[in-house]
């Protein structure tokens, strides 16, 4: 099943273009051609192999096209992947979950530049039906509010391959968390196009050790060029939750 699905999201992100397989077809036709024409018998079947070659990957193409997977079956399954992640997140901070705790928060950002390992042909994007920006690959950001930390987990999710890199952990007493908010940022970025965009909306928790954690949320060369948007991040309930424990722990 999760390898179909694998296969399935390969072919929306890398969704197939008509032109490829007609181009194909248009070889076809004209060895065909050739094949009817020739007096010759090698050349003949040479045409017979190549025709029926190219027919068999018109038909694949054709597949492909016709099996892409629609916007809303892959917003769930990256949803399912989510509270996976979510779940496996208790192990990774040493945390037990507790009906007492609240939810914990998540945001979600893009990544559709050049990040340690991950493959640079695994950087996928595509535009949905409802106008929405849509990537192989994300950062995820989880945070837990416990009674007496704030503890986070983070990992670059490689949506097409099902798995988490770069992860990180981090836990701080409330008393030492200094600020959190959203704020704008600039960074050169390398997109797969070789363009650079600069210009971003930037999540920031920072500590009173000089420590940071920084999540970047926007890229906004990415929507004003496709003229789209993006699915809410999760940043900014994520600062209004936080910023209300904080004064509640601080009183």
């Amino acid at each position: 099943m999760q390898q179909n699905r694998r296969k399935q999201l390969e072919n929306y992100f890398y969704h197939l273009r008509l032109k490829n397989p007609l181009i194909i077809f248009a070889i076809s036709f004209f060895t065909f051609l050739i094949m009817i024409g020739s007096q010759f018998n090698g050349i003949r079947q040479l045409s017979l192999i190549v025709s029926l070659g190219s027919l068999a990957v018109i038909c694949y193409q054709l597949y492909r096209y016709f099996s892409v997977p629609d916007d809303e079956s892959v917003d769930a399954w990256l949803a399912d992947d989510i509270d996976r992640l979510v779940r496996q997140s208790y192990d990774k901070v040493g945390i037990a979950p507790s009906e007492k705790m609240p939810d914990p928060l998540v945001i979600i950002s893009p990544v559709y530049w050049s990040t340690r390992g991950v493959d640079f042909k695994d950087l996928g994007m595509r535009k949905g039906k409802d106008k929405m920006l849509r990537f192989s690959v994300y950062h995820i950001t989880i945070f837990h509010l416990d009674e007496y930390i704030l503890a986070s987990y983070r990992c670059d999710y490689n949506f097409l391959r099902g798995t988490s890199l770069n992860e990180a952990t981090n836990e701080y007493h409330y008393k030492d968390v200094v600020s959190v908010a959203t704020v704008e940022a600039s960074s050169n970025f390398h997109l797969p196009d070789g363009q650079k965009f600069v210009h971003f909306q930037e999540f920031r928790l920072s500590v009173s050790s000089g420590e940071s954690i920084r999540v970047t949320l926007n890229p906004q060369l990415l929507t004003d060029a496709h003229r789209a948007k993006l699915p809410p991040s999760g940043a900014d309930r994520a600062v209004s939750v936080i910023r209300n424990m904080l004064r509640a722990k601080k009183v």
